[in-house]
């Protein structure tokens, strides 16, 4: 299943689930169907997952939900995971959010469109620092100009 969502083939996934696969099954770092598809910007697939009982904010071992995956591999899937219920401000066990992870990347695309959909760019992470502040603390100046 894991494999389906990442290729993003919707009629294996379909299948799967159909004939008794677990939706949400972890595999050994505790990411479900759907962070894979997220992480890999199968949107298609996402829908699937989620409509066919998938939590938008399950965790994997680290806290990461689908839309740190997302962040983290630079998809643009966040209206979609949106529109489906994720949280755009879930924390990891380092207490990042989604905006956090897109930021430390360097990504301004990713996160002018966290922010679209409603990120908090005031979310402080476990060590009190914003997105805002770790990209200025990085000299990253294209990233802090968008936060």
């Amino acid at each position: 299943l894991h494999d389906a969502a990442a290729r993003g083939h919707v009629k294996t996934i379909a299948y799967l689930l159909n004939n008794g696969a677990d939706v949400h099954a972890n595999d050994n770092l505790g990411r479900t169907p759907l962070h894979i598809a997220a992480a890999h910007g199968k949107k298609k697939a996402i829908v699937l997952l989620v409509n066919k009982g998938a939590h938008v904010n399950a965790q994997n071992s680290l806290g990461d939900t689908p839309l740190h995956e997302a962040a983290r591999e630079g998809q643009f899937v966040f209206g979609v995971l949106s529109k489906k219920g994720a949280c755009m401000n879930a924390k990891n066990v380092l207490g990042l959010t989604p905006l956090h992870v897109a930021a430390a990347r360097g990504d301004v695309d990713i996160v002018n469109s966290l922010v679209d959909e409603g990120a908090g760019i005031h979310a402080k992470d476990d060590k009190g620092h914003t997105a805002l502040q770790d990209a200025i603390f990085r000299g990253d100046a294209r990233t802090a100009n968008c936060l």
